[in-house]
């Protein structure tokens, strides 16, 4: 027997898996949810990111030191947020289609394993970053806002701020179980 007789042969003994019906339908849902909440993260945080800069011109936050320094760390905060997400969707696009299956995963797995760090150390810098910033205006809002509606802020923004912590937390550990099923 030729070798490429024996590799025929070695072929058609493989047990060849069978493909779902909707297998690669499936796939393509999956991916369009995934880019649907990507845009959705995008526009939150960048309506958010307007809204502060909005805020910041509008009570002239720049005449006073504290506040000032507490909504530029929040709006720096949001800014490096916002910019990462669409550096990771330019990034994320760029993945070469043309390359071979093992030249491809070698990218996939360099730009997940990024979205990592992303997740683990830079995002909980960023939101304690944010969180100190609104901790500076805590002060100013004491001085210009009603008691009432001072203690209405305090305890609901912390509240919110828990409530955030342990969402991004489950997408953080969402991806990471993407990332396991893919085998890395």
């Amino acid at each position: 027997m030729t070798d490429f007789e024996n590799i025929k042969v070695q072929w058609l003994q493989k047990d060849i898996p069978e493909i779902p019906p909707d297998g690669a339908a499936k796939v393509m849902d999956h991916a369009r949810r995934i880019i649907r909440k990507q845009l959705v993260t995008k526009v939150i945080l960048s309506s958010t990111l307007l809204v502060l800069v909005f805020f910041f011109v509008y009570v002239s936050a720049y005449k006073h030191t504290r506040a000032s320094l507490g909504l530029a760390l929040m709006i720096g905060c949001l800014l490096v947020r916002v910019v990462v997400e669409f550096l990771f969707a330019f990034r994320k696009k760029y993945v070469l289609f043309s390359l071979d299956a093992s030249g491809f995963a070698r990218k996939l797995k360099r730009y997940y394993r990024s979205k990592l760090y992303i997740n683990y150390v830079l995002t909980p810098v960023l939101f304690a970053g944010y969180m100190v910033g609104f901790t500076l205006l805590l002060p100013v809002f004491k001085n210009t806002l009603s008691p009432g509606f001072y203690t209405y802020i305090l305890y609901s923004s912390w509240m919110i701020f828990g409530i955030l912590a342990v969402f991004i937390g489950f997408q953080v550990r969402r991806e990471l179980r993407n990332i396991r099923e893919m085998g890395w």
